[in-house]
């Protein structure tokens, strides 16, 4: 249920130049439980008193935190497929108190095949192959005895869609749903319900949606509720922030209620972390301002399809990207951070009918995809000019706007959210911007780094839509889903 990054095994074949060592499927060095850095299922299952079996599923013959599967095979490709599915059989057919609860399988055809030979070969037979559908690389590339073909999908470049299947009473018959990511998988393996006696492990407590359709739902759908008193209505604090006054004219009260409607026309991000925070409202637009670590987790505001024509809606943006900044942020980033306030959210405004905007400092120094506690971020803190400076290790943003673009943002009746986790660093290297127009990059380097709703949910303790009319079943299955694009957009 974690993506590569956070469970560690990002590729068939890496390196890591802290272990100073190579992994390889084929290796022993495949064995060594440090490369695997999350919990598999089979772990989780037998914490809570199940019984595992698994035959061939990768990663079961590894000893992963001391403990293997009750039962477990070393990978050997030479054994049948007949006899592997046979031995789960048999499984089936133990005693009771030897019956396995969970099991896995792994069959690896056609995939082995299909790197054998090729997805066109007769050996795979998975499309008709035709002399029109080969690409002759040697018509192309002068010498290529030095070019290496990395293999595999781009998922967020283009589709790559697997099937799923599933069967048994816990599932809606005969029913076909829209595609979600094989994390979601996980979601539905651990859940408290009838059919399910198994629950999520520590990593990923408290996700409690998902979008493939079940009879019944294993968790209350109810949104994550708000921790107690840490959110107060008010409309500056003069002694931390009298340089707001300086920047910006300071709504009355009367005021604050118009200024809701536009900016949060979803309702405040609710603060799910540990921290204490103000709703700051300006004009056209309200920041959560944590008085913990002395900065906004979030601000909010709408910008109209015509941004560019009136001077209230500029304006806006160019006050609330102030407030942003008032967030440590390296001179590198700022490029990417003006060109995205400045260029891109007019233009998406324009292409969208109206966008709301919400953005805000990260703090995941372990790159967990967890935010980082109060007391992680203490002991992270930079010395800068004598004082204690937290600098964020991303931002996010979560753009909001209609699915039917004769709506705006203001009354819409389904929501198109577009989230995205941008790295913070010193330098812009990974988009190889040295000379470079920000036009020619910036964009692309969004498209990198999108993420569903839930991942920046996690990665800062926030909760979105919470005031929006929906069943929570429709809002956890919009903030579950990852938007892909062609490699032309």
């Amino acid at each position: 249920g974690l993506y590569p990054e956070s469970h560690g095994i990002i590729d068939n074949k890496m390196y890591d130049p802290q272990m100073n060592a190579h992994f390889a499927l084929k290796s022993k060095e495949k064995f060594n439980p440090e490369w695997y850095k999350g919990e598999p299922i089979w772990l989780t299952a037998k914490h809570q008193g199940l019984k595992t079996g698994t035959f061939f599923w990768p990663g079961s013959d590894v000893k992963i935190n001391g403990i293997f599967p009750d039962i477990y095979k070393i990978y050997n490709g030479s054994v049948p497929f007949e006899e592997r599915i046979l031995a789960v059989l048999k499984w089936l057919q133990l005693p009771k108190d030897e019956r396995p609860h969970f099991y896995t399988l792994y069959l690896e055809e056609p995939d082995s095949s299909g790197h054998s030979y090729g997805p066109v070969s007769s050996e795979v037979s998975m499309e008709q192959g035709s002399c029109k559908k080969y690409v002759y690389l040697n018509k192309y590339l002068g010498d290529i005895k030095d070019v290496k073909v990395v293999y595999g999908p781009a998922a967020r470049l283009r589709p790559s869609d697997a099937l799923f299947i599933g069967y048994g009473p816990g599932f809606k018959h005969s029913t076909e749903v829209d595609s979600f990511e094989n994390i979601e998988v996980y979601n539905l393996m651990c859940g408290k319900c009838e059919w399910v006696a198994l629950l999520p492990s520590e990593h990923r407590a408290g996700i409690d949606y998902r979008n493939i359709p079940k009879k019944s739902a294993p968790w209350a759908s109810a949104p994550s509720q708000e921790r107690p008193g840490r959110a107060s209505t008010a409309r500056v604090i003069p002694r931390i922030l009298s340089v707001f006054e300086q920047w910006f004219h300071v709504p009355p009260m009367t005021q604050e209620k118009t200024i809701k409607r536009g900016a949060l026309p979803y309702g405040r991000p609710r603060v799910l972390r540990n921290s204490t925070v103000c709703l700051l409202y300006q004009h056209q637009f309200v920041s959560g301002y944590s008085q913990d670590i002395v900065m906004p987790l979030w601000t909010s505001y709408t910008i109209d399809r015509n941004a560019k024509l009136h001077k209230g809606s500029s304006q806006v943006y160019s006050e609330a990207l102030l407030t942003t900044n008032i967030v440590p942020m390296y001179q590198s980033f700022q490029v990417i951070w003006n060109y995205l306030h400045g260029t891109l959210l007019q233009r998406y405004a324009e292409e969208r009918n109206g966008l709301n905007v919400v953005s805000g400092p990260v703090f995941d120094s372990d790159y967990d995809g967890r935010y980082d506690s109060l007391e992680t971020l203490k002991q992270n803190s930079k010395i800068i000019r004598n004082q204690e400076v937290l600098i964020p290790t991303h931002f996010f943003i979560v753009l909001t706007s209609c699915k039917n673009t004769s709506q705006t943002p203001l009354q819409c009746e389904n929501l198109d959210p577009l989230a995205f986790i941008l790295p913070h660093r010193t330098d812009n290297r990974e988009s190889c911007a040295h000379g470079k127009h920000e036009s020619l990059w910036v964009e692309e380097l969004l498209k990198l780094h999108r993420a569903r709703i839930t991942d920046v949910e996690h990665i800062t303790g926030l909760s979105f839509y919470q005031e929006r009319k929906e069943p929570i079943s429709d809002i956890l299955k919009l903030k579950t889903h990852l938007p892909t694009f062609n490699q032309e957009d």
